[in-house]
């Protein structure tokens, strides 16, 4: 399990670290690689190649699913209570949980960052549990 938490924190690093590119550095292609990772499986690299949302969206619907979310379902529960590697999405935006932050695009200057998880979220927290 510590070499599974390693790394994720890898491919948050390399995340952030990487210009934000729709289609090959983004939100949904972050959270794929979490949930290859831990789930054995290859949607990252399923996914890649869209330019745009309704591109991606599409890419999903080929492969059976409504969007991320929909994907997301198939692998994890709903929680409460944030823990690393955990999958947070609100409508179109998405991302992971690292130690009481989680990684953010910054749509205006097409960056990741990296913020504190606030106590309010309003979108729903999924904890892998299925492989």
């Amino acid at each position: 399990m510590r070499n599974k938490i390693h790394k994720i924190v890898e491919i948050a690093d390399q995340t952030v670290s990487t210009p934000y590119v729709i289609g090959q550095n983004d939100c949904n292609i972050l959270v794929l690689k979490v949930l290859d990772l831990l789930c054995n499986t290859n949607y990252a690299e399923k996914a890649t190649g869209y330019t745009s949302i309704k591109e991606g969206l599409k890419i999903f619907k080929e492969h059976g699913y409504d969007d991320l979310e929909a994907l997301v379902q198939e692998h994890c529960s709903v929680v409460e209570t944030p823990i690393l590697g955990d999958i947070y999405i609100d409508g179109i935006q998405a991302s992971i949980f690292l130690h009481e932050t989680y990684i953010e695009v910054d749509h205006e200057r097409h960056v990741f960052q990296n913020v504190h998880t606030p106590k309010d979220l309003k979108g729903k927290i999924y904890r892998i549990n299925k492989e």
